[in-house]
């Protein structure tokens, strides 16, 4: 997930100095900004969110479902420190050849037939109460 830019965003520096970026609990934090890693800082947080939220959501799941969760931001990342290296979602490095990681990421991502499920079954007006726009 690089929503967020490099981690060490000469951009999001100057953003900083200049009060368009910062922390969401700037006023309250009595630590010091890492300038250097601000990008980092902001998508930890962001995950951090998101792992919360699914650990809510994964309570109402029936018996028999598997356990929805977050894959660790080290997990394919195309930016950062981690950009390039092989690592499991759970954030363990792959220790595989090439080839064998491929296999692991066929195994862990969503497949064409899971992406075709998601817009034909789970997308439909029906899934959810729907209601007619009356404006």
């Amino acid at each position: 997930m690089d929503l967020f830019g490099t981690d060490d965003s000469t951009s999001a520096q100057w953003a900083y100095v200049y009060g368009i970026k910062g922390r969401y609990d700037e006023r309250e934090s009595d630590i010091e900004a890492d300038r250097e890693h601000l990008n980092e800082a902001s998508r930890e947080l962001y995950f951090e969110e998101l792992r919360k939220e699914m650990v809510r959501i994964s309570k109402s799941r029936k018996e028999g479902e598997p356990e929805l969760y977050i894959p660790s931001d080290r997990f394919k990342r195309g930016i950062g420190k981690y950009a390039g290296q092989s690592y499991t979602v759970h954030g363990d490095l792959f220790e595989g050849s090439d080839t064998e990681y491929e296999e692991y990421l066929s195994s862990v991502l969503p497949t064409d037939e899971d992406e075709d499920r998601l817009v034909n079954e789970y997308m439909k007006k029906e899934w959810i109460q729907y209601r007619e726009w009356k404006g």
